[in-house]
């Protein structure tokens, strides 16, 4: 029988999100949901998931988002991405009608220009966290309201 669990998230520091690069060795994370709205960026490597019963393959500069609430599952035979997790709180403070918005689950940042803005945004985040100059919380906090 398949197992599902509900995901507790902790936050990076002082970010008020979740954010980190991540090497994943082959695995499989098990199906799971939680109350936060997760990105995950490919940089290397093929990622496959299962979101709500759809079945996506993710590779490098792809763009996996799973809304709050959605089932999902991954499997990797190793991959390099970046995860972003942001609270429904947190959305709901800044977005009004959150609990009306489906976000589309995959972005081919690659071949969209008008998505330029969010792989530099990404990558931004990335720099912010990976130096964390002092107060690069607020640098950073300001790259994810441009995202």
């Amino acid at each position: 029988m398949e197992s599902r669990y509900y995901e507790t998230i902790h936050e990076t520091g002082h970010l008020q999100v979740r954010f980190e690069p991540v090497f994943s060795p082959a695995g499989v994370f098990p199906a799971h949901w939680h109350e936060y709205v997760e990105i995950l960026y490919i940089k290397e490597g093929l990622l496959s998931a299962i979101v709500q019963a759809a079945e996506y393959t993710l590779h490098a500069n792809d763009l996996l988002i799973v809304n709050s609430g959605d089932l999902h599952m991954t499997r990797t035979s190793g991959c390099d991405y970046l995860i972003l997790q942001v609270s429904d709180r947190q959305l709901r403070s800044y977005l009004p009608d959150f609990d009306r918005l489906r976000f589309d689950t995959i972005v081919h940042l690659q071949h969209s220009p008008e998505n330029a803005l969010l792989l530099s945004c990404l990558h931004a985040m990335e720099t912010c966290f990976q130096d964390q100059m002092p107060h690069y919380e607020l640098l950073f906090t300001s790259r994810l309201y441009d995202f």
